[in-house]
């Protein structure tokens, strides 16, 4: 996911363990925390200085990132899982 200007992130949403991976791609950050899992969407929070709160709509995989009191709105893509992945 990312939009014009910022940074790309990595998601992994785990609904089994209700778990969300972040993974910003030009510093290396990751975070893993508690995901909120609904039939249409996958809402999470970024704690720190300026809390991030995400919103992903699981029907057309539109996102949403709320800092502080800032909305910001964009769309996902799905990437194919490597063939030859050991786990």
């Amino acid at each position: 996911m990312s939009n014009s200007g910022d940074s790309a992130l990595r998601l992994t949403l785990d609904e089994a363990s209700q778990r969300v991976t972040l993974f910003v791609v030009d510093t290396g950050y990751t975070l893993v925390t508690n995901g909120v899992f609904s039939p249409d969407k996958v809402s999470f929070v970024v704690p720190g200085r300026y809390e991030f709160q995400y919103t992903i709509n699981r029907i057309d995989l539109s996102f949403q990132r709320t800092i502080v009191q800032i909305t910001q709105n964009g769309v996902c893509s799905i990437e194919q899982v490597p063939q030859n992945r050991k786990f």
